[in-house]
């Protein structure tokens, strides 16, 4: 029975050391799937904290590129509304019109220049509104042409016995060189005394000439003026009432004749004013007649010589 006892102890010790041995080796087991859980969720949390380290730069960065995408892609900043264009009324562009005005005479080839407030008359209108107080013209023969007529307004001189300033332009075609140097007789339309101041006597000293003068003396011989180096036949005659100073000038086969005059009011009468400075009148006067021009025509004889003598020349070349 002993023996059974002492059989049976190392049996049970046998038993408890195999059940501390799983039991070890589960506890291990199980320490080392707590470490190797340990290890992955720390691994895991170290990661998930990276991606969350970086997620934000990424989605930072994205919402840049999606911003610039935007910007990019939205169209640039709205032009400022332009403001209504309302048309400007354009302003009316006065033009000052020259103080002087040129009348030119393209059959005769005669013209001059004179102030744009002076009135001008051409043709039959200037012959009728030839005043009677002037003879029209001093040709020696007829076949006289009245080209223009001009007058000075009145307003120039208000307050004074003025009546009217006048420059006539005539042209004779029918007079030779010589003739065009003389002037005919002056005759008084009121039957009287015209006063012609004659060459070589001192200025205002007068001589009468009568209308009944006898034929031999109905020419007169006048004085010579130049007008800008414009040589120029004159004759000057004198009433109680005009003054009028002639000039002829031979150019292109033809007579022109140019007739500055004054004409001045009655003193019996009321309204008669002081009287007229008849110098500044003829200052005007004289300053028209300075801007004459003659535009000198080629004769048919010296054109036929001068085709010639180029057509000579043009040969020998």
């Amino acid at each position: 029975m002993t023996e059974l006892k002492l059989n049976s102890k190392p049996e049970t010790s046998g038993r408890a050391s195999n059940t501390d041995r799983r039991y070890f080796v589960m506890t291990l087991c199980g320490g080392l799937l707590l470490v190797a859980l340990f290890v992955g969720l720390t691994a895991s949390s170290k990661q998930g904290s990276k991606h969350t380290s970086v997620n934000p730069i990424n989605q930072s960065s994205s919402t840049q590129n999606q911003s610039a995408g935007m910007l990019g892609s939205a169209p640039g900043p709205l032009p400022a509304p332009e403001a209504s264009v309302q048309p400007v009324a354009k302003k009316k562009q006065v033009k000052h019109r020259s103080p002087t005005v040129t009348y030119v005479d393209s059959t005769y080839g005669v013209s001059f220049t004179y102030p744009r407030k002076f009135t001008l008359k051409t043709g039959e209108l200037a012959k009728l509104e030839s005043g009677a107080a002037e003879q029209a013209t001093k040709f020696v023969q007829p076949g006289e042409v009245m080209l223009a007529r001009l007058e000075l307004p009145s307003a120039l001189y208000k307050g004074t016995d003025f009546v009217y300033g006048f420059f006539n332009v005539s042209v004779n075609k029918g007079l030779s060189s010589e003739q065009c140097g003389q002037f005919a007789a002056p005759v008084s339309p009121a039957g009287g005394d015209v006063a012609v101041v004659e060459t070589g006597k001192p200025e205002h000293q007068e001589s009468s000439v009568s209308e009944t003068s006898s034929p031999e003396k109905s020419l007169l011989v006048p004085s010579k003026a130049s007008i800008r180096g414009v040589e120029f036949a004159k004759l000057e005659t004198t009433t109680d009432l005009s003054n009028t100073k002639y000039y002829h000038r031979f150019e292109n086969n033809a007579c022109y004749e140019f007739a500055l005059g004054l004409k001045t009011a009655e003193h019996e009468s009321v309204d008669v004013g002081v009287p007229v400075d008849d110098r500044d009148v003829f200052a005007r006067l004289e300053k028209i007649l300075s801007s004459v021009r003659i535009k000198s025509e080629v004769l048919p004889q010296v054109a036929t010589q001068v085709a010639a003598g180029s057509g000579g020349e043009s040969s020998q070349h």
